[in-house]
């Protein structure tokens, strides 16, 4: 498990290689595998929630999201969540349950030669290593703007993986659409795993 902090007070998100070697180590929480396979996915769904209030919204053009409100260009209420979701439960159900795999789609690269996903991933480390929360780290995630339901979300499965459920906001929890139906997959997705 990647369990890193940084030490540099930067405040973009810009992971070289260099500024993941000056990362300190967070201390491993103790948790069960239970906590963290429900964290990962009640995770993923918060960050989702959070990151579609401003998603499409270029960083800097909008007012901090500072909680789990709902709205943006869907218009969802409160604990809403978008397709990253909606593919990620499908996903799982899948695995999960012996119904096939998903089809993994690639995704085109940028002018620079990157793949859209490694900067999805370089955002959701940077967001990760750089806060000491959960909810910390989702709400940077959700402040990057453009497609911050998605970062949001990668960070929400990686941070709630390490933080656990009980490292989310309860009131984002209470208001998260379907949590039950979640918490239930994601025991299911232990299960299936043995862990």
């Amino acid at each position: 498990m990647l369990c890193c902090r940084s030490s540099s007070n930067e405040r973009s998100p810009k992971l070289s290689n260099h500024h993941l070697s000056t990362m300190k180590m967070k201390p491993e929480l103790q948790l069960t595998s239970q906590a963290r396979f429900r964290g990962a996915l009640l995770g993923l769904a918060c960050g989702d929630a959070v990151g579609t209030t401003v998603e499409f919204a270029g960083r800097g053009t909008f007012m901090p999201v500072t909680d789990m409100v709902g709205g943006g260009p869907f218009g969802l209420r409160r604990g809403e969540w978008t397709d990253d979701t909606s593919m990620a439960r499908r996903s799982t159900s899948r695995n999960t349950f012996g119904l096939g795999t998903a089809n993994a789609t690639k995704r085109p690269e940028t002018k620079q030669g990157w793949r859209s996903s490694d900067i999805d991933g370089r955002n959701t480390l940077w967001c990760f290593l750089t806060t000491e929360s959960f909810d910390g780290a989702i709400l940077t995630a959700a402040n990057l703007g453009d497609d911050a339901d998605t970062t949001a979300a990668i960070c929400g499965q990686v941070a709630g993986a390490y933080y656990g459920e009980s490292g989310i906001p309860d009131h984002w929890l209470q208001h998260l659409f379907m949590a039950e139906e979640i918490r239930a997959l994601a025991d299911g997705l232990r299960l299936h795993h043995a862990i």
